[in-house]
């Protein structure tokens, strides 16, 4: 249930007096981010228990999968047709790529390095 505050005439206080507030309201917030917070862990580890864990944490665990591909680099697909430049083909599309597009009749396939075309 949201508490009726008389809050103070915005307009009528000066930079440095709202600035105070707001200060005071983001400490405000923050310290009951926390103590909702300490609340809602209570809970998860009541529920924990009761499902047989000793406790919420141990449930999070290994809930989120590792990549088997992390740090590994993507071979290029694509080759700048003089420079020696490459890309991918994740992520932002280079500058050098867009330039070649632009022009009349050239594709992103033209770019396509052989060895990637053949698998």
């Amino acid at each position: 249930m949201v508490k009726k505050h008389i809050l103070p005439n915005l307009e009528s206080l000066s930079i440095e007096e709202l600035l105070t507030l707001k200060e005071q309201i983001e400490k405000q917030i923050k310290k009951n981010q926390k103590a909702e917070k300490k609340i809602l862990l209570k809970k998860m580890n009541a529920i924990a228990k009761n499902a047989g864990y000793s406790s919420a944490a141990e449930i999070m665990i290994g809930t989120r999968s590792e990549r088997k591909d992390k740090g590994l680099k993507s071979p290029p697909m694509y080759k700048h047709p003089t420079e020696d430049k490459t890309w991918t083909g994740k992520g932002r599309v280079p500058g050098w790529m867009l330039e070649y597009e632009k022009k009349k009749g050239n594709t992103r396939e033209d770019l396509l390095i052989k060895e990637q075309t053949n698998k």
